[in-house]
């Protein structure tokens, strides 16, 4: 039973070896920028928070970015156009960007340069892709006494 347990194991240490370059080599998502629209909120203590719940992104990708390029206001603004609240009477505005990384996240002002040291670790996310987080505020109409 030992040896059987043995022989399992190294049967297992060796594929995990010899598949592993394959797998991180044929990535298709390597090197492209994803686009996350996050909502602030704030809860009962005041204290802010972001979710993902309250706006639908049609879209995720920048297909057209890849690391190295430069992403400006005008491409986020486009990108925000596919971006729409669960309700149509309210308005998006942004608040602030984020690249996602190492812990905590980076803010960033646009236009931004992605390096590659933008890209998430192999543990974490989309491998060798990067992450830029757009929070947004969703705002409800004011409450009209006359309709």
């Amino acid at each position: 039973m030992n040896r059987l347990f043995s022989f399992a194991l190294i049967l297992f240490v060796f594929l995990d070896v010899a598949v592993f370059p394959f797998s991180c080599r044929g990535n298709p998502d390597q090197n492209k920028v994803y686009i996350h629209f996050m909502t602030e909120a704030t809860d009962d203590d005041g204290n802010s928070y972001y979710d993902y719940a309250q706006v639908s992104p049609n879209e995720k990708r920048f297909g057209t970015f890849k690391i190295d390029d430069t992403i400006t206001e005008e491409d986020v603004l486009a990108v925000m156009e596919n971006v729409t609240p669960h309700e149509e009477e309210h308005t998006i505005s942004i608040v602030k960007y984020l690249m996602m990384g190492s812990f905590p996240h980076k803010d960033i002002t646009l236009p931004y340069t992605i390096t590659p040291e933008d890209k998430l670790p192999y543990l974490r996310g989309i491998r060798g892709a990067a992450h830029l987080i757009v929070v947004v505020k969703v705002e409800a109409p004011e409450d009209n006494p006359e309709a």
